[in-house]
């Protein structure tokens, strides 16, 4: 897999950085991608950020399967397909993207029929959490809250949301405030919630 480094480098115009592509540059791929996915200096056209990111994909391009899984998760180019997205999230999963493993556990969470995909799920969603990933630090902290799928942990939650808060994600910070409000994980502390409330 060959990689460059478009950030560090001047690019000096987009057909250059095609050509980058076309050489078979992953970071250059996922940067056109990214580009026409959100008409980032050129139109939108979800048919070429589909066409860049199977590329990068066929290269083992974690984050290339994990966005190829939103984009039929979302119908942009493909018909939306949630079965399909998730095949893509467990494949950029299998090859190491943290986001792909959240976002496999949680559509696999949100479609779970049996006790052995919600465990499954769940082992994903702890896995991007463990990793550092706010959202799933979030999400998982709410979870052992509510007890959903989940026996309750105010302990846990409140270490997910104190890193999740660690980073300054808003959500987390209001979730840390809560906890200290209700004594969740920690002594009951008005004051301290105040800190937190944005």
């Amino acid at each position: 897999m060959e990689t460059d480094n478009i950030h560090g480098n001047s690019v000096e115009s987009i057909q250059e950085l095609i050509a980058r592509a076309n050489n078979g540059y992953v970071d250059s791929q996922l940067v056109l991608a990214a580009m026409y996915l959100f008409g980032d200096g050129v139109d939108i056209d979800y048919k070429a950020a589909a066409s860049w990111f199977l590329k990068a994909a066929d290269q083992g391009s974690a984050t290339a399967l994990n966005d190829l899984g939103n984009m039929y998760k979302n119908g942009m180019y493909f018909d939306q397909d949630i079965e399909k997205a998730i095949e893509f999230y467990f494949r950029s999963a299998e090859a190491g993207c943290i986001q792909g493993k959240f976002n496999y556990g949680w559509e696999l969470l949100n479609l779970s029929s049996t006790e052995y995909d919600t465990n499954k799920a769940i082992e994903f969603i702890v896995s991007a959490a463990d990793q550092g990933l706010i959202i799933a630090q979030i999400k998982l902290g709410i979870m052992l809250v509510e007890g959903e799928c989940l026996p309750v942990d105010y302990d846990k939650s409140f270490n997910y949301f104190y890193s999740a808060a660690s980073e300054g994600d808003a959500e987390a910070l209001n979730c840390l405030g809560l906890s200290y409000v209700n004594g969740y994980g920690c002594e009951k502390n008005q004051e301290m919630a105040n800190r937190f409330f944005l």
